[in-house]
């Protein structure tokens, strides 16, 4: 059941939370018209009160099919209540008895349809519009009263009242349990997305730590090999010192030419690493 509903309006996949609510109002509004036709024919109402309703089917039936196959809001929702705006809710106020029938129920049921099912700024829009169209109605039936059909008795009138409310009572529970139901999907996949969120924060956190940790243990070592390095330069520096004054002394010392010319060597030897070790400590 619950993947049949899911089919009728659109998978999640392919279709917003916006669009998937549009496509079960227009369903809701494709399935009042069936019963709002077979009562108009059952009590013998006058043969425009019954294709009115069927016209009204296969509208929104067209529009429901354009919008699933389609998939394009925008389009199907300016048809759709632009419909039941101009034509659908107008025709039925002045053939129910206007402010004295059951089809004024209707009015707090498109306003929430447009509220519920439109997008942007079509939600405005509309509402605007279906405000002047209220307003102009009411107003035509005050100045034209004569325009207004009636039942033909009050028996006939309270009939239409009830089972008006009843369609109304039963379109709004269908409509707002379907919001219910992909708000809580939505929110439940919004739960989950926010727990992946929150378990991927932590372990950038936990990353983030070991990192910290690390780069402690690397300042660490670099200090130990900067201590190494010098205690390194200055032994080698101590070392070179000495070695280079006991070579000064074998050579003023030493009458043998071959000791002479392997102390030089040597001496040139530790001049080079001096030079080097200059060189290191400039850089």
């Amino acid at each position: 059941m619950k993947n049949f509903f899911y089919k009728i309006i659109g998978n999640k996949e392919q279709f917003t939370v916006q669009h998937r609510i549009f496509n079960a109002t227009i369903l809701v509004g494709i399935l009042i018209n069936i019963p709002t036709s077979v009562i108009a024919w059952l009590m013998d109402f006058p043969l425009i009160h019954i294709l009115i309703p069927v016209i009204s089917f296969f509208v929104f039936s067209a529009v429901y099919l354009y919008s699933l196959l389609k998939k394009d809001l925008h389009i199907s929702s300016i048809i759709g209540f632009s419909y039941l705006l101009f034509v659908f809710f107008p025709f039925f106020w002045f053939h129910n008895s206007g402010t004295t029938g059951g089809f004024q129920s209707f009015a707090f049921f498109f306003l929430m349809t447009v509220i519920i099912a439109a997008s942007g700024k079509k939600v405005h829009i509309f509402s605007v519009f279906f405000s002047l169209v209220l307003i102009s109605i009411i107003t035509v039936e005050y100045y034209y009263p004569e325009l207004i059909i009636n039942f033909p008795s009050k028996e006939d009138r309270y009939i239409d009242i009830a089972i008006t409310y009843t369609i109304v009572f039963i379109s709004i529970y269908v409509i707002l349990l379907t919001f219910k139901r992909l708000y809580r999907e939505t929110n439940n996949k919004l739960s989950e997305a926010n727990k992946i969120l929150t378990d991927k924060n932590i372990e950038i956190q936990k990353h983030k730590t070991e990192i910290e940790v690390q780069k402690e243990e690397l300042k660490a070592t670099n200090d130990n090999l900067l201590e190494l390095m010098d205690f390194k330069q200055t032994v080698t520096g101590t070392i070179v010192h000495d070695f280079k004054n006991s070579l000064n002394s074998i050579i003023n010392l030493s009458d043998k030419e071959e000791v002479v010319q392997s102390a030089y060597s040597l001496q040139n030897l530790v001049m080079n690493i001096l030079e080097v070790q200059k060189y290191r400590e400039k850089s």
